[in-house]
Protein backbone atom coordinates (compact mmCIF):
# COMPACT_ATOMS: atom_id res chain seq x y z
CA UNK A 1 0.00 0.00 0.00
CA UNK A 2 2.86 2.24 1.28
CA UNK A 3 4.20 1.81 -2.93
CA UNK A 4 1.23 2.49 -4.50
CA UNK A 5 1.12 6.03 -1.98
CA UNK A 6 4.17 6.99 -2.06
CA UNK A 7 4.60 8.04 -5.84
CA UNK A 8 1.30 10.04 -5.82
CA UNK A 9 2.33 12.16 -2.95
CA UNK A 10 6.06 12.55 -4.73
CA UNK A 11 4.10 13.58 -7.76
CA UNK A 12 2.08 16.10 -6.12
CA UNK A 13 5.09 17.48 -4.13
CA UNK A 14 7.08 18.16 -7.69
CA UNK A 15 4.07 19.61 -9.59
CA UNK A 16 3.65 22.17 -6.43
CA UNK A 17 7.36 23.27 -6.20
CA UNK A 18 8.72 22.88 -9.78
CA UNK A 19 4.87 23.23 -11.76
CA UNK A 20 7.17 23.37 -15.01
CA UNK A 21 8.16 19.84 -14.91
CA UNK A 22 5.93 16.88 -14.14
CA UNK A 23 7.04 13.29 -13.10
CA UNK A 24 6.28 10.56 -15.08
CA UNK A 25 5.72 6.96 -14.56
CA UNK A 26 6.25 3.83 -16.96
CA UNK A 27 2.36 4.02 -18.15
CA UNK A 28 1.38 7.43 -17.73
CA UNK A 29 -0.05 9.17 -20.97
CA UNK A 30 1.73 11.98 -22.15
CA UNK A 31 2.00 14.77 -24.41
CA UNK A 32 5.37 14.67 -26.20
CA UNK A 33 6.84 14.13 -29.31
CA UNK A 34 9.94 12.53 -27.76
CA UNK A 35 10.54 9.00 -29.43
CA UNK A 36 13.14 7.49 -27.40
CA UNK A 37 11.65 6.88 -23.83
CA UNK A 38 7.85 5.97 -25.27
CA UNK A 39 5.80 4.02 -27.10
CA UNK A 40 2.73 4.17 -28.90
CA UNK A 41 -0.97 2.62 -28.55
CA UNK A 42 -3.61 3.46 -30.48
CA UNK A 43 -2.57 6.93 -31.35
CA UNK A 44 -2.28 7.89 -27.72
CA UNK A 45 1.51 8.12 -26.43
CA UNK A 46 2.91 6.55 -23.07
CA UNK A 47 6.15 6.85 -21.10
CA UNK A 48 8.18 4.17 -21.44
CA UNK A 49 10.43 4.84 -18.12
CA UNK A 50 10.61 6.94 -14.68
CA UNK A 51 11.68 10.61 -15.18
CA UNK A 52 10.04 14.07 -15.64
CA UNK A 53 8.16 15.88 -18.56
CA UNK A 54 8.85 19.55 -19.73
CA UNK A 55 5.67 20.87 -19.68
CA UNK A 56 6.19 23.85 -22.17
CA UNK A 57 9.09 21.66 -24.22
CA UNK A 58 7.96 18.47 -24.25
CA UNK A 59 11.15 17.35 -23.85
CA UNK A 60 10.85 13.95 -21.68
CA UNK A 61 13.89 13.67 -18.91
CA UNK A 62 14.76 10.07 -17.94
CA UNK A 63 15.76 10.16 -14.29
CA UNK A 64 18.30 7.45 -14.63
CA UNK A 65 20.99 7.86 -17.07
CA UNK A 66 20.05 6.53 -20.64
CA UNK A 67 21.64 7.87 -23.28
CA UNK A 68 20.64 7.92 -26.94
CA UNK A 69 22.06 10.42 -29.61
CA UNK A 70 20.49 13.45 -31.15
CA UNK A 71 21.28 15.65 -33.61
CA UNK A 72 22.55 18.72 -33.28
CA UNK A 73 23.86 17.65 -29.72
CA UNK A 74 27.57 18.57 -27.57
CA UNK A 75 29.54 15.31 -26.63
CA UNK A 76 32.35 14.34 -25.10
CA UNK A 77 34.45 11.52 -26.08
CA UNK A 78 37.71 10.22 -26.74
CA UNK A 79 39.41 9.39 -30.11
CA UNK A 80 40.07 5.92 -30.49
CA UNK A 81 41.01 5.21 -34.07
CA UNK A 82 42.56 7.60 -36.61
CA UNK A 83 42.95 7.35 -40.57
CA UNK A 84 44.23 9.53 -43.21
CA UNK A 85 40.41 10.12 -44.38
CA UNK A 86 38.37 9.90 -40.43
CA UNK A 87 39.08 9.61 -36.95
CA UNK A 88 36.42 7.50 -34.58
CA UNK A 89 35.37 8.78 -31.54
CA UNK A 90 34.08 6.68 -28.71
CA UNK A 91 31.32 7.91 -26.44
CA UNK A 92 29.17 6.46 -23.73
CA UNK A 93 28.17 3.14 -26.11
CA UNK A 94 28.74 4.53 -29.10
CA UNK A 95 31.05 5.25 -31.93
CA UNK A 96 30.90 8.40 -33.97
CA UNK A 97 33.05 8.94 -37.40
CA UNK A 98 34.40 12.39 -37.78
CA UNK A 99 35.36 13.01 -41.63
CA UNK A 100 38.69 14.81 -42.43
CA UNK A 101 36.96 17.87 -43.13
CA UNK A 102 35.25 18.04 -39.36
CA UNK A 103 38.62 18.20 -37.38
CA UNK A 104 41.88 19.86 -36.75
CA UNK A 105 43.50 16.61 -37.56
CA UNK A 106 47.39 17.84 -37.41
CA UNK A 107 46.06 18.28 -33.30
CA UNK A 108 44.43 14.74 -32.97
CA UNK A 109 46.18 11.68 -31.24
CA UNK A 110 44.65 8.32 -30.37
CA UNK A 111 42.98 8.84 -27.30
CA UNK A 112 42.84 12.41 -27.26
CA UNK A 113 39.32 13.60 -25.41
CA UNK A 114 37.44 16.24 -27.66
CA UNK A 115 34.26 17.76 -27.69
CA UNK A 116 31.82 17.30 -30.90
CA UNK A 117 28.59 18.41 -32.48
CA UNK A 118 26.23 15.27 -33.64
CA UNK A 119 25.18 16.84 -36.93
CA UNK A 120 23.91 13.38 -38.68
CA UNK A 121 22.46 10.32 -36.46
CA UNK A 122 21.55 7.05 -39.14
CA UNK A 123 23.44 4.31 -39.90
CA UNK A 124 26.42 5.91 -38.85
CA UNK A 125 26.56 8.71 -36.28
CA UNK A 126 28.59 12.06 -37.97
CA UNK A 127 30.09 14.29 -35.42
CA UNK A 128 32.08 17.72 -36.18
CA UNK A 129 35.15 18.59 -34.10
CA UNK A 130 34.98 22.14 -35.95
CA UNK A 131 31.71 23.64 -34.40
CA UNK A 132 31.32 26.22 -32.44
CA UNK A 133 32.78 25.17 -28.68
CA UNK A 134 34.25 21.47 -30.23
CA UNK A 135 37.58 20.91 -30.50
CA UNK A 136 40.15 18.93 -27.98
CA UNK A 137 40.17 19.26 -24.25
CA UNK A 138 43.85 19.56 -22.99
CA UNK A 139 44.44 18.50 -19.73
CA UNK A 140 41.58 19.00 -16.51
CA UNK A 141 39.40 16.38 -14.91
CA UNK A 142 36.74 14.40 -16.31
CA UNK A 143 33.47 13.91 -14.79
CA UNK A 144 30.81 11.04 -15.58
CA UNK A 145 27.78 13.05 -13.63
CA UNK A 146 25.21 10.94 -15.70
CA UNK A 147 23.21 12.10 -18.77
CA UNK A 148 19.62 12.13 -17.60
CA UNK A 149 20.83 13.97 -14.15
CA UNK A 150 22.94 16.32 -16.28
CA UNK A 151 20.08 17.17 -18.90
CA UNK A 152 17.77 17.94 -15.80
CA UNK A 153 19.67 20.32 -14.39
CA UNK A 154 20.56 21.83 -17.50
CA UNK A 155 16.69 21.89 -17.53
CA UNK A 156 16.07 23.73 -14.47
CA UNK A 157 19.31 26.54 -14.80
CA UNK A 158 20.61 26.53 -18.63
CA UNK A 159 23.39 28.92 -17.52
CA UNK A 160 24.75 26.33 -14.92
CA UNK A 161 28.10 25.66 -16.50
CA UNK A 162 28.55 29.21 -17.32
CA UNK A 163 28.13 30.17 -13.48
CA UNK A 164 30.17 27.20 -12.39
CA UNK A 165 33.09 29.10 -14.96
CA UNK A 166 32.17 32.48 -12.84
CA UNK A 167 32.17 30.96 -9.70
CA UNK A 168 35.20 28.66 -9.31
CA UNK A 169 37.31 30.24 -11.73
CA UNK A 170 37.32 27.39 -13.84
CA UNK A 171 37.25 26.82 -17.41
CA UNK A 172 34.68 23.97 -17.74
CA UNK A 173 32.38 22.57 -20.55
CA UNK A 174 30.11 19.57 -20.58
CA UNK A 175 28.75 16.85 -22.97
CA UNK A 176 25.24 16.14 -23.17
CA UNK A 177 26.00 12.47 -23.12
CA UNK A 178 26.59 13.10 -19.25
CA UNK A 179 30.10 14.30 -18.72
CA UNK A 180 31.28 17.70 -17.12
CA UNK A 181 34.96 18.59 -17.99
CA UNK A 182 36.94 21.02 -15.16
CA UNK A 183 40.11 22.63 -15.37
CA UNK A 184 41.95 24.89 -13.45
CA UNK A 185 43.40 25.60 -9.60
CA UNK A 186 42.85 21.93 -7.90
CA UNK A 187 41.15 23.74 -4.72
CA UNK A 188 38.31 24.96 -6.87
CA UNK A 189 37.81 22.03 -8.59
CA UNK A 190 37.33 20.07 -5.38
CA UNK A 191 35.07 22.51 -4.88
CA UNK A 192 33.13 22.36 -7.81
CA UNK A 193 32.78 18.43 -7.54
CA UNK A 194 31.39 18.76 -4.00
CA UNK A 195 28.68 20.55 -5.18
CA UNK A 196 27.89 18.22 -8.46
CA UNK A 197 27.94 15.65 -5.37
CA UNK A 198 25.71 17.65 -3.42
CA UNK A 199 23.08 17.90 -6.56
CA UNK A 200 23.53 14.24 -7.34
CA UNK A 201 22.12 13.45 -4.13
CA UNK A 202 18.81 15.33 -5.35
CA UNK A 203 18.65 14.11 -9.00
CA UNK A 204 15.25 13.14 -8.31
CA UNK A 205 14.04 16.29 -7.07
CA UNK A 206 13.73 19.71 -9.58
CA UNK A 207 13.08 21.83 -5.97
CA UNK A 208 16.26 20.66 -4.42
CA UNK A 209 18.33 21.54 -7.13
CA UNK A 210 17.21 24.25 -8.44
CA UNK A 211 17.38 25.29 -4.63
CA UNK A 212 20.72 24.16 -3.83
CA UNK A 213 21.87 26.29 -7.29
CA UNK A 214 19.90 29.27 -5.51
CA UNK A 215 21.88 29.40 -2.40
CA UNK A 216 25.06 28.74 -4.07
CA UNK A 217 24.54 32.09 -6.30
CA UNK A 218 23.35 34.07 -3.12
CA UNK A 219 26.47 33.09 -1.41
CA UNK A 220 28.58 33.94 -4.53
CA UNK A 221 27.09 37.42 -4.90
CA UNK A 222 27.37 37.90 -1.38
CA UNK A 223 30.91 37.23 -1.07
CA UNK A 224 31.35 39.55 -4.15
CA UNK A 225 30.25 42.57 -2.60
CA UNK A 226 32.02 42.43 0.20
Amino acid sequence: MLLLIIPQLYRRFEIMEYPNLKLVLPGDAINTSDEDFTYTINSSTYSSILGFLNKSSGILIPINNYYFPSEGELIIGNITYKTPDYLIISFNDYTGIVPSKESPREQIRIKSLVRGKIYKVGDNIEISLNADGCGILNGGYLINFGAGKLKLLLEIRKDFIERIKEIFGLEATYGMNGYIWLRGDLLNIAKAFKLLNELDNYYYSPFMINKVIENLYVQSERQTAK
